[in-house]
């Protein structure tokens, strides 16, 4: 590492200007960065829901339906408004009340079904079919002009509607997210850091990985709505310890070196190697989401993982040149720490040893117990404030018309007295509403060169055919659910595996029940990959199940706060928790532990561990600080339900870990004392000087 720093503190100037020349790509990349707003295009192709729903989109031109009600207002000039939104760009179809019946008939002759499915009191509702070959922005662009062809008494629902009014909400609040939690890091790290132009050096470094990390996501094209929210925020949080171990160490350096540059290279080569191994813990966490079959893991993992190494990147190339450019006029601006220290709790907190491991030991079954058993929900609809007009235009709908959830089942068996029994078994489950298609519109008797080509044409083709199955109940009630059930059931005895089943929220279920699964399989990576980097890098079998163990307990005591409260969390939160508060605090603990292992060199265990709480609680305290900084504005400012609980959790998470490993690890440490030293090779190496003149 020696040479590696004497690399950089040479050609520093050139180090500089390579940064400086990537930023221009990496800027222009930046904008080149879709967001994706469609969750359920991240699930797995081959699940049976989303091949059903590509065969509706690419076979018959179906894509997402809003779904327009109007209040007060006589048919024909209802007529007149559904003709100027079909002549809209982006809408397919409009179907209402005159394409089966006419409307020069009196309202009290209109067939019942229909009247039913379309007027309610003095309410009518359109129901809009998008269409499938447009790209989201145009899909937004085709929503607001839709909206534009609306008065006040017009009410716009529906799932394209909500990820439209979710995106709106998005686009305003990103910028604040980060200017926000940008604001507060800044205002903890000039606390924390003895002069005023160190917190502007360490801002100018980790926003350059920041802007590479961005700007790369363009060989990506496109980044998911959560990823785009939150992750600059996040990878500057997590990071930020990197610079702060850097510049605390060139201090150090600086008083037994006579020049800046010999002491900037034993500062690179003294934190090069440990910051590295920081580093490695974060990304394991990470990068365990990698292995989801749902997208979603994998587009944040993937960048939350490549920003840590950015930012590993400019900590040890870019921010020693920066300080080296600037040393001077550091000196000039010192001031004291503001960040408390611990040297009086230090002695209080090993003394309650035994106190602190029984409280781990009650707090234990109870936490997992509790996150085991978290509600969880997964719809849109419950994502956005409940004044949102989508939001409040889709209940409305939902009161007016019971329109719940739409399913549609998808066949390549044409055979209408098999679609028939399937119809008439389907329209016995209690919460369905209406089932539509060629079988339940024509008696089964009449032949098929009978029926009119517009009817046929609407729900079949040369290869597939289809029908329409709405329910009373919206995509996360229990009978919505059990219904998606009774319909596969039923069509696996008339069709055996020859069928589709999907519809969104078909498609949630599975991405639900997929979550599920997935969970399993992170929590077992990023423990076994964060176990095994401690493992070897502490060459100890104790360490690392201590250390992991401490850091569990803090993300189900996290996990745990939502069920007490009786709070449902988004069905894929507790995935990324698991995570990333193990990636991000497990290096608390590993702080705490190296540090720990330094001092036993010189003193006994209980002295030692009273040194290393006094060496490590300022940095620790000032990190997990900054996480929770970092996302508290997020928390306190986004309407997005979804984004807001997840930094929330982030930030307690890190409060929470800290104080695990401040009450819990020494206790463990200290108790554990002998089996760590018979598992942990050169645990207790005595310094050969110690007690010598």
């Amino acid at each position: 590492m020696r040479k590696f720093g004497r690399f950089i503190v040479r050609h520093r100037i050139l180090i500089i200007i390579i940064f400086a020349v990537l930023l221009v790509p990496a800027i222009i990349g930046s904008f080149f960065v879709k967001t994706n707003y469609d969750m359920l295009s991240y699930l797995p192709e081959e699940l049976d829901s989303v091949k059903g729903n590509k065969i509706l989109s690419e076979e018959f031109g179906l894509s997402d339906t809003v779904y327009l009600l109007i209040y007060d207002e006589e048919l024909p000039s209802v007529a007149k408004l559904k003709n100027r939104i079909s002549a809209i760009d982006g809408v397919k179809d409009v179907y209402w009340v005159d394409d089966f019946t006419d409307l020069a008939v009196p309202e009290n002759f209109i067939p019942s079904e229909i009247k039913e499915k379309f007027i309610s009191g003095k309410s009518t509702i359109l129901q809009i079919q998008l269409s499938a070959d447009k790209k989201t922005d145009e899909i937004d662009e085709t929503i607001e002009n839709i909206k534009k062809a609306l008065n006040d008494k017009s009410y716009l629902g529906g799932q394209p509607a909500l990820t439209h009014e979710l995106k709106k909400i998005l686009d305003r609040e990103k910028i604040i997210y980060f200017l926000i939690g940008a604001v507060a890091i800044f205002i903890i790290l000039s606390l924390s850091t003895s002069s005023l132009l160190e917190p502007v050096l360490l801002f100018v470094s980790l926003g350059v990985a920041i802007i590479l990390n961005m700007g790369t996501n363009a060989f990506i094209g496109s980044i998911s709505y959560t990823t785009s929210s939150i992750a600059a925020i996040i990878q500057l949080a997590v990071s930020v310890d990197y610079s702060i171990f850097l510049l605390h160490r060139y201090r150090e350096e600086k008083q037994n070196y006579l020049n800046k540059e010999d002491a900037m290279v034993a500062a690179v080569s003294g934190t090069g190697v440990a910051v590295t191994a920081s580093a490695l813990t974060t990304i394991a966490g990470f990068a365990s989401l990698l292995i989801m079959k749902l997208g979603i893991g994998k587009d944040l993992g993937f960048v939350l993982a490549k920003g840590v190494v950015f930012s590993l990147l400019t900590t040890v190339v870019l921010l020693p040149c920066l300080i080296l450019m600037v040393d001077k006029l550091i000196e000039r601006s010192k001031h004291r720490v503001y960040m408390p220290r611990f040297n009086l709790v230090s002695e209080w907190m090993v003394k309650g040893k035994w106190f602190f491991l029984i409280l781990i030991i009650v707090l234990l079954v109870p936490s997992f117990l509790a996150q085991k058993n978290l509600k969880y929900y997964s719809a849109l609809i419950s994502s956005l404030p409940r004044d949102a007009q989508s939001v409040i235009a889709t209940e409305k709908i939902k009161s007016d018309f019971e329109n719940g959830e739409v399913m549609y089942v998808v066949t390549k068996d044409k055979d209408r007295l098999k679609e028939s029994e399937l119809t008439d078994k389907i329209k016995n489950i209690s919460v369905v509403k209406s089932v539509t298609g060629v079988s339940s519109q024509v008696y089964t008797s009449i032949p098929d060169t009978f029926i009119p080509s517009q009817l046929t044409d609407q729900f079949r083709n040369s290869e597939y055919s289809f029908f329409i199955v709405q329910v009373k109940t919206g995509v996360e009630d229990d009978e919505t659910i059990k219904a998606i059930d009774d319909i596969n059931k039923y069509a696996s005895q008339i069709y055996g595996r020859n069928f589709y089943l999907t519809g969104e929220s078909v498609l949630l279920n599975d991405m639900s029940r997929q979550s599920q699964i997935d969970m399993k399989y992170v929590n077992y990576l990023s423990i076994g990959l964060v176990a095994l980097i401690i493992a070897v890098s502490f060459r100890s079998l104790s360490i690392p199940i201590i250390l992991v163990a401490v850091i569990q307990l803090a993300i189900w005591l996290n996990l745990s706060i939502p069920y007490i409260s009786g709070k449902p969390v988004y069905f894929l939160t507790s995935i990324f928790i698991g995570a990333i508060q193990l990636g991000t605090t497990v290096d608390y603990a590993i702080l705490l532990t190296s540090r720990y292992k330094e001092n036993l060199a010189l003193l006994e265990p209980v002295e030692a561990m009273k040194k290393t709480i006094k060496d490590t609680g300022q940095s620790i305290f000032t990190s997990a600080l900054i996480l929770f900084g970092g996302t508290l504005g997020i928390t306190l400012i986004s309407k997005i339900k979804t984004t807001s609980e997840l930094t929330n959790m982030i930030g307690r998470g890190a409060l929470l870990s800290m104080a695990i490993i401040f009450f819990g690890l020494p206790a463990l440490l200290l108790i554990f004392e002998k089996i760590i030293g018979w598992t942990t090779l050169g645990w207790r190496r005595r310094n050969k000087n110690k007690g010598k003149p």
